[in-house]
């Protein structure tokens, strides 16, 4: 194994005959009865009722074999997850980016010799967000959905139309789809979030992140480049999955409300404090509390950047919308490690 090499190629640990879990959320059809308010006129809730049961095209064709299906179905396939080769490699994959950023900026970045892959999926990424004209909010009658915008549905819709070709641009190939380029489409269109619940949460960011540990594991992208999958890449995605997030007014997915890092994300927290560490401006846990710190420092660290996000969706004290944020400040002090 050569050294620029990522070590979830090869993972340790016991490898069990069990499938790889993906990230695929169900698509329940029919409109829960709870959906529509009480007080919307008949006719509206007919149209409600009619725009949600209209057929679309699947998200993935699982009746192919080479696109990853669903296997963490009940509570004992969570138990033997852990043991799973498709966890180990995640989990090794997302430890090595923790490490690639460690003690670094974003800024710190050289994009001078960029790996050409990362720049096309930036690329990418720039035109699902330029698709959002496309399908504006306005397009959609008021009251037809107490949560999100149905707008959302259209545009997830055409970014799953776009998505098969994405991946061919990625992998340079053309005709028939093969099946890195199945894999690679189906966990980056389950990035962006559910198109029946209109919401998004951790399990899409995961899902993400298995996007890039796909192109890490398809030898795409080098252990040369975790900085820059971080730092480049994953930023821009958060950028783009922060507008959607605000445009259509999505929902956060399984959300453990004030007993959670944050409603919609996660990876900004583990892979943000990493860069945090032995910083040479002064940065420390309390600094969360300062907007001036956040404002003047959010595009190089991860952590502040996510802190402003909430910052700016939430209303009211921070420790009372977020308080395991707010707390791992006092937790530090207790232990006499920082201020």
């Amino acid at each position: 194994m050569q050294n620029n090499e990522f070590v979830t190629k090869r993972p340790t640990g016991p490898i069990p005959t069990t499938v790889r879990p993906d990230f695929t959320t169900k698509r329940p059809t029919g409109i829960p009865t709870n959906v529509i308010p009480t007080t919307m006129s008949s006719q509206l809730r007919q149209q409600a009722s009619e725009q949600e049961t209209v057929s679309q095209p699947p998200i993935h064709d699982f009746t192919d074999p080479e696109v990853p299906s669903k296997r963490i179905k009940h509570e004992e396939d969570m138990r033997t997850l852990p043991q799973t080769q498709a966890y180990l490699i995640l989990d090794h994959f997302i430890k090595e980016l923790n490490q690639a950023v460690m003690g670094k900026r974003c800024s710190d970045l050289n994009e001078t010799n960029l790996n050409p892959i990362i720049v096309k999926c930036i690329e990418i990424l720039d035109t699902c967000e330029q698709l959002l004209d496309e399908y504006p909010t306005s397009n959609v009658q008021p009251g037809l959905s107490r949560y999100g915008n149905l707008a959302f549905r259209d545009w997830f819709g055409r970014i799953c139309k776009e998505s098969d070709g994405f991946m061919q641009s990625i992998l340079s190939e053309q005709g028939q789809l093969s099946w890195k380029a199945k894999e690679l489409s189906a966990y980056f269109k389950e990035s962006f979030g559910n198109r029946t619940r209109i919401d998004y949460g951790t399990g899409h960011e995961a899902a993400f992140a298995a996007f890039m540990c796909c192109l890490a594991r398809l030898n795409l992208v080098s252990k040369n480049d975790g900085f820059a999958l971080v730092a480049k890449l994953f930023t821009r995605y958060l950028k783009l999955m922060r507008h959607v997030q605000l445009y259509y007014k999505l929902e956060p997915a399984g959300s453990h409300g004030v007993w959670g890092l944050d409603d919609y994300y996660f990876l900004p927290f583990l892979w943000g404090s990493s860069q945090l560490i032995g910083n040479d401006l002064g940065l420390k846990p309390s600094s969360i509390h300062d907007h001036t710190t956040i404002v003047s420092n959010e595009n190089d660290y991860l952590y502040l950047a996510a802190i402003g996000f909430i910052t700016q969706v939430k209303k009211g004290p921070f420790a009372e919308h977020s308080p395991m944020l707010n707390d791992i400040r006092y937790v530090l002090v207790l232990l006499n490690l920082t201020t």
